[in-house]
């Protein structure tokens, strides 16, 4: 199997299956990947999904991507990837190029990724470069299932590329908001943790489970949760003891649909909470964001974090001076800023435009930073109208989940409050150094600049993502939609002019009639219209 695999060049040349160098002398990513294996954690996931499909698609020459898989949900690793390779993202791709991907049984959360002898053999004589996407990305996570995944995880990746023999560079991908303690400006470097990862995994191994439940909120400091504590932990792990690795961090953050590779609007799961929203507020689900509406509304397109990532991992492998871990952070806030109330506003204005059939009422979602307000709303006009929904479910024979799905969804505001009600300026100038450190083709085939994309635009893509890849409708279905639409619109705004016509009679019975219609032009405009 490894003979099958270009031994790694020297920094400065190109690879031996490349056989040539770009104009600058230095090998270009095609180059440097030619006759190469690489390995990538975290594959079968959204993201990880998206690089995979990239370096197939952008780097021919790529000789095999083991992808690091354990079984799960009664799945084996092949069936897994199996899966993930049946996906649309991969429709455009030959069995050729996709006999390419070879999964490997392993875990980062089990010592020693839980390779066999023979898959460790192979990657550590084979693999060129390693891109750790593998992560909890559950805000709710213990905290000793985060640091064993993300922290302990990271430190077990390194491990092993220390041992490869090949390795040209390990990319790990970070976020954006695993520095959310700072206030204001986040540069790209690793910053001091509050603690010594050491000791936290020390703490984490010796204390009772429900003790150290007790005990996470005192050590998370400044950290909202347990995934961007340990995501900073992870970091400083890679900074202190990556020894001869060449190390690269890319910092995204929220990541949504693909802008246009391989084709607009890629999206095969609604965990990431704007995803969520899109998904119910185009059904008429959600009615309410809490965020300030204010602030940014920092979000990147995962073809251009996947972009950034492989671009990252070639610069970390022909840069010259090695002597420090290189960050990159993929975030629009600065060249390309979109606030809370104009990505709210935005996202109705296209589920208008674009609308599912299937709608459980109008589409009109208002941002609300009042957290107060915004549980007001969300128990009107989500939780109680759920109850009954899921009511006439249980009586017709059909599967009651709107309840579940709302309490999951206001679960979600909460969790993310840190993010929706503050802000952060990130600095970008080592991605732009990167890029214009690559080839011009480079540029233009792995570009991750989002100053040049307009977001009325790219929220339509999404829309359009979420409506054919996450509620499967195609685009056939759009005037059937668009006659429901109608028919919601003037149910929407009836039940608006009868709530308002009840609550003033009933205010005026009680308090008299100019009261009672102010009570209730108070209580529409707070909760319904403003």
């Amino acid at each position: 199997m490894s003979s099958t695999i270009a031994p790694p060049a020297p920094p400065g040349s190109a690879s031996r299956g490349a056989g040539r160098l770009s104009v600058s002398g230095t090998p270009t990513i095609g180059e440097l990947l030619d006759g190469a294996a690489v390995l990538v954690t975290g594959g079968t996931g959204f993201l990880g999904g998206v690089l995979v499909e990239k370096l197939l698609r952008s780097c021919p020459g790529l000789a095999r991507v083991y992808l690091l898989v354990r079984p799960r949900g009664g799945m084996d690793i092949h069936a897994r990837v199996r899966q993930l390779l049946d996906k649309p993202l991969f429709a455009g791709h030959s069995r050729e190029s996709l006999d390419r991907v070879q999964p490997v049984a392993g875990d980062v959360s089990l010592p020693g990724l839980g390779l066999s002898a023979e898959d460790r053999a192979d990657l550590l004589q084979d693999a060129r470069v390693v891109f750790h996407a593998a992560a909890t990305i559950n805000f709710n996570a213990a905290l000793a299932t985060a640091v064993n995944i993300n922290v302990l995880g990271s430190r077990r990746v390194l491990q092993l590329c220390q041992e490869m023999r090949a390795l040209r560079a390990m990319v790990y991908v970070s976020t954006a908001y695993c520095n959310c303690t700072l206030q204001d400006t986040v540069r790209e470097r690793v910053y001091p943790s509050g603690h010594d990862p050491d000791s936290i995994i020390g703490i984490v191994r010796d204390t009772d489970p429900e003790a150290l439940r007790d005990m996470t909120a005192s050590l998370l400091g400044g950290h909202p949760n347990t995934y961007s504590f340990t995501k900073q932990l992870a970091e400083n792990v890679l900074l202190a003891e990556r020894g001869r690795v060449r190390v690269a961090i890319v910092r995204p953050s929220i990541v949504m649909g693909t802008w246009s590779a391989p084709f607009p609007g890629w999206v095969d799961n609604v965990k990431s909470g704007s995803f969520a929203f899109i998904a119910g507020a185009i059904k008429g689900v959600f009615r309410v964001a809490l965020a300030d509406p204010d602030k940014v509304a920092d979000m990147v397109p995962a073809d251009h974090v996947a972009n950034l990532t492989i671009a990252a991992g070639w610069g970390a492998a022909v840069a010259e001076d090695v002597s420090d871990v290189q960050v990159y952070h993929m975030t629009s806030g600065n060249s390309n800023p979109l606030l809370w109330r104009e990505y709210v506003g935005l996202t109705v204005q296209k589920c208008h435009e674009k609308p599912c059939t299937g709608m459980t009422w109008y589409p009109d979602a208002k941002v609300r930073s009042s957290y107060h307000r915004c549980l007001v709303v969300a128990y009107l006009f989500h939780l109680f109208p759920a109850i009954f929904v899921d009511l006439l479910a249980r009586l017709t024979g059909h599967k009651p989940e709107l309840f579940d799905i709302q309490r999951k969804y206001l679960t979600g505001m909460q969790l993310v409050r840190k993010f929706t009600g503050s802000e952060w300026r990130f600095r970008t100038e080592g991605m732009a150094e990167l890029a214009a450190r690559m080839s011009p083709a480079d540029r233009e085939d792995f570009y991750f600049d989002p100053a040049n994309y307009t977001w009325s635009e790219y929220l339509e893509r999404c829309v359009l993502g979420v409506r054919e890849h996450y509620h499967k409708e195609k685009l056939d279905t759009l005037p059937r939609a668009t006659t429901q639409l109608r028919i919601w619109r003037c149910v929407h705004w009836t039940c608006h002019a009868l709530l308002f016509a009840g609550l003033a009679a009933a205010g005026s019975a009680l308090v008299g009639w100019l009261p009672g219609l102010i009570v209730a032009a108070v209580f529409v405009l707070l909760f319904i219209w403003v």
